[in-house]
This record gives structure tokens, sequence and C-alpha cells, in this order.
């Protein structure tokens, strides 16, 4: 047996030709975003609200799947996206994009999931564990055109305090300028796109050697367009992405901003 290793979701694809990572035209599941991206079990409700964020400028009509959650069962070692093993699991309910909702079928669905982390998964687990954190996920499931789209969202369950929050966006910036979400005037070749953000947060872990360490998030754009790709479509928050132009017309930007603890944060910029 074969199992897709996933680090943020995974989206099965069986076209010979892969598309570019930063272009937005048929099905895609870009991320999740998370009202807790950590929770403390012990402080209730452990409760986040998760909504993804999708894309499918050339499709028509909702899409129309699953979710389910339970204990991270260790899927970025290699166990596979499945919740079957816990037997404390929410089973699949259904789940809608609702893409009508959204202007160039691209953006972050306004369907979301509630996810209740139980008070137990600490429950036996040691200190390291409670500080650094265990994950517990919801799995979404949908089928486009044939193929089967998975893709996951961890809440961290931890005592440490506090526990992250999302980082956020301020500016979308074009050559420097701060631009409005909708504008008359989009980003054209070699300019160059950048995001202003809150500063990244401090957090305190436990070392395999059961000494505490204290660290600082790095925070990483993913950049995504309907028209054309980026010389960096994945740069540091600093670094800016020069954009190269291969169509014209109506366009979409979107720039997903991750802290790497599961904070997230999408800015999203339009032009007619």
């Amino acid at each position: 047996m074969k199992y897709l290793f996933l680090i943020l979701l995974c989206i099965a694809c069986g076209d010979d030709k892969l598309p570019k990572v930063d272009k937005l035209e048929s099905f895609r599941i870009l991320g999740a975003v998370a009202t807790q991206p950590e929770v403390n079990p012990l402080i209730p409700p452990a409760t986040s609200t998760v909504n993804l964020v999708v894309s499918d400028v050339n499709g028509v009509g909702n899409v129309t799947g699953t979710f389910e959650t339970c204990i991270d069962p260790g899927i970025s070692t290699g166990a596979p996206v499945t919740c079957e093993f816990d037997p404390a699991r929410v089973p699949p309910q259904a789940h809608t994009i609702n893409f009508a909702a959204l202007s160039s079928r691209t953006g972050v669905n306004p369907n979301s999931v509630t996810v209740n982390v139980p008070a137990t998964i600490l429950t036996g687990r040691s200190a390291r564990e409670s500080i650094n954190g265990v994950a517990y996920i919801v799995i979404f499931r949908f089928i486009v055109n044939g193929k089967e789209n998975v893709a996951f969202k961890r809440i961290i369950a931890t005592t440490r305090t506090p526990v992250n929050s999302n980082p956020d966006i301020a500016d979308f910036l074009i050559n420097g300028v701060a631009t409005p979400p909708v504008t008359t005037t989009p980003p054209d070749e070699s300019d160059f796109l950048l995001t202003s953000s809150t500063p990244p947060e401090q957090y305190d872990i436990i070392n395999v050697d059961g000494t505490p360490e204290t660290k600082s998030e790095t925070y990483e754009v993913a950049w995504y367009s309907n028209i054309g790709e980026f010389d960096r479509p994945k740069a540091r928050l600093e670094e800016a992405s020069e954009l190269k132009l291969k169509s014209s017309g109506p366009v979409v930007f979107l720039g997903i901003l991750r802290d790497e603890r599961g904070g997230f944060d999408v800015v999203k910029v339009e032009a007619p």
C-alpha cells in the first residue's frame, strides 16, 4: 500500500502534467483557516471554527463533500489520512463549498466547520506532549471531475500559554504601495508583491532532552493568481515576489500567510 504524505493538505491529481503551484484555474483547496489554531482542552470550550480557502475559477456551481474529525493518527510521519482508527471520532458529515458566494470563485468558503477538541486529548500524556501539543484534525473529502480531493486542518491541543493566534495581514503591497481589495490597476509584469503583517509571536517548547526553549515564529507567504506565475511562489514575509504575467483579462490574486504553527491569514485582490 502506498501512502501519500501531506504537510497541510493533499489534492489527488491524475493528470500527467501537473499544474503550476501558483496557478488558479481548476478546483483547488489552498488551505484552511481556523479561528483558534491552538486551544487549551482543560479550559472549555476548546472549540475552533474552520473555513477552507478554495478556488475554481473555471468551474460552475457549488461542490459538496464530507468532513470528519479525530485525533491526528500521525499523518506527518506517514499514517493514512483517515479517522477510522479513532473510536471517538466524529463520523463524516456533509459539507458544501459555496462558490456562488465567492467572487472569482476564489477565497474563504463562507460555510464553516465547528471543531470541538475533546477534554481528554491530553489525558495520560507527558509534560512535553502537553506543552508542545497534540493535534486534533478535521479531514475534508470532495470528488470533483472524478478525482478525490482530500484536505485536512490540525488544531493543536496544548497547555502552554498563551495559545497561538492567527497572524494578521495588514496590507497587500504592489511595488511598496498598499492596494485595495478591488482595484482598476492590478499588478503588471515585473511588479513586486508583498504583504505587511503583525509581528511573529514567540512560544515555548520542551526539547527531547527535557530542556525548555523559547522560539519565534517564521512567517511564509504563498502567492496565487489566475493570470500568471511568480518568481517566488512561496516567500518569507519580508521577501517580495515578482509577477510574471502570461495572460490578460479579469484577474484575481491571493496571498496566504502562514506562521508554521497552524496560524493563517488570507488577502485577496481582484481587478475587472
